[in-house]
């Protein structure tokens, strides 16, 4: 699976600043996998890699679960930005 990341632009175009793979079919095939991190996958934390290779603009942090057909899927992880908080800044100088 692929992963590109794009900063929204609202009037210009979108600003590439990754891309990160993961490797769905070697996580199906393991054992580790399957027997230790069914229950409850780990979130990972992938850098994020510019089309030729080198680092990009951070990170990308996922959670990769895996389900057969006959599974019980559980519930979504609802994923949301952090509440804003405002604050009053004041600059002496």
């Amino acid at each position: 699976m692929k992963f590109d990341v794009f900063d929204y632009e609202k009037y210009s175009s979108d600003v590439f600043l990754g891309q990160c793979l993961v490797d769905v079919e070697a996580r199906l095939l393991s054992e580790r996998w399957n027997t230790e991190m069914g229950d409850r996958p780990p979130l990972e934390i992938k850098q994020l890699l510019d089309k030729h290779g080198n680092a990009g603009f951070g990170e990308l942090e996922i959670i990769v679960e895996i389900h057969d057909g006959h599974d019980n899927i559980p519930k979504a992880l609802v994923i949301q930005p952090p509440p804003v908080v405002e604050v009053n800044a004041r600059l002496c100088v």
